[in-house]
């Protein structure tokens, strides 16, 4: 019989962490044994007491990782406003098979969840979120997460749900009924549009804190206490979390707009006499791109955690839309981020100000 000893424990797995899944054969000598991973053979020898290992993090975070943290989710219905992101979630199947000395073999299957997150070693621990069974892709999140959603602009949270089911979803005495798929749904607060028709018509949500309560079968799993904040100006940010889903935020002022640019060589071009020519030498052209300095101006202790991950998201976009448009993927722009050491805290624990600094894309310029 074959026993595993040692697997990952978190459910669902991340996929950024390591993945190690160690197993012995109780009643026979193994000669070696082959691991399939959705379809990929991978064989593993035998330690000298007849224990294998074998750590599948890089083999889960190719598979999972497929569109390089790409995002082509869109609202085309302003009714249709949860979504079921296949990018975001994997289903790994893994068979071992080990083969013994006397030629025969034993097969064990295995299935995992995988989410696209990472968890740290210096991190909140917490509880075993709703028995694994629904979990919000939030950073910091428990069975109470904290969010800040600006109005007027696209916003969407991701709900993990371990199977198909029903849940309910209220807010100041009104609910709503929503069919999450297995895997990652994605939730669109608002598509962007003045004229919201999506859900925040089917649960009107208040400016300020909105006790969001998501329960299945009547039970409340985990509460989302989601800040609506009155449209305002300046840079919005979306980023891919660790948590595994997309987060947002409205960088309130512009402290500081600069073009950097690049010359190019130049070529000769005085092969006249020196009274038909005006120059001996032609720029070929430049590089250029535009850097942006922002902050956020005051800020509460949770939207200070969440937007630390902003700093090292390996996917990070600038909204290039107005407020109150419907937004579509090609609103965002893909940015460099410029800082290197970032303060985190000022003197107030309770409320800080930090500041981002970022690149955009590289100008397009004209060259000889």
């Amino acid at each position: 019989m074959i026993e595993i000893f040692n697997e990952p424990k978190s459910r669902p797995v991340s996929a950024y962490n390591n993945c190690v899944l160690e197993f012995r054969v109780t009643d026979n000598t193994p000669v070696k044994a082959v691991v399939t991973i959705n379809g990929f053979p991978f064989d593993r020898a035998p330690s000298p007491t007849g224990d294998f290992y074998f750590e599948f993090k890089k083999i889960a975070a190719t598979l999972i990782n497929q569109d390089h943290f790409s995002d082509k989710t869109e609202i085309t219905d302003n009714r249709k406003y949860l979504i079921h992101d296949s990018h975001l979630h994997l289903e790994l199947n893994i068979e071992v098979c080990v083969k013994m000395i006397d030629g025969t073999e034993q097969i064990k299957e295995l299935k995992y969840s995988l989410i696209k997150s990472v968890d740290q070693i210096v991190r909140k621990k917490v509880s075993n979120i709703a028995d694994g069974k629904i979990k919000l892709l939030i950073p910091n999140s428990d069975k109470t997460s904290r969010v800040t959603y600006f109005e007027g602009l696209p916003f969407d949270f991701s709900i993990y749900s371990d199977q198909d089911r029903e849940v309910t979803i209220t807010n100041a005495g009104n609910s709503i009924e929503l069919n999450l798929k297995k895997g990652v749904n994605r939730l669109f607060v608002s598509n962007g549009e003045n004229d919201n028709k999506g859900f925040e018509y089917d649960l009107p949500l208040h400016l300020g804190v909105n006790e969001l309560e998501i329960k299945i079968n009547g039970s409340t799993y985990v509460t989302l206490f989601l800040k609506k904040i009155q449209a305002c100006s300046g840079k919005y940010i979306k980023y891919f979390n660790q948590s595994g889903g997309w987060s947002y935020f409205r960088f309130k002022r512009l402290h500081k707009e600069k073009l950097k640019t690049k010359g190019y060589k130049t070529i000769n071009k005085g092969f006249d006499n020196i009274e038909n020519i005006t120059s001996n030498r032609s720029m070929i052209g430049f590089e250029a791109e535009g850097e942006h300095l922002v902050s956020t101006g005051k800020i509460e202790a949770y939207e200070r955690d969440q937007i630390k991950q902003l700093y090292t998201s390996p996917m990070v976009q600038l909204y290039m839309n107005e407020n109150f448009q419907r937004f579509s993927i090609s609103d965002f722009a893909q940015v460099k981020l410029s800082n290197n050491n970032i303060n985190i805290l000022s003197k107030s624990m309770d409320f800080g100000n930090m500041v981002l600094s970022y690149s955009l894309p590289k100008m397009y310029t004209q060259k000889l």
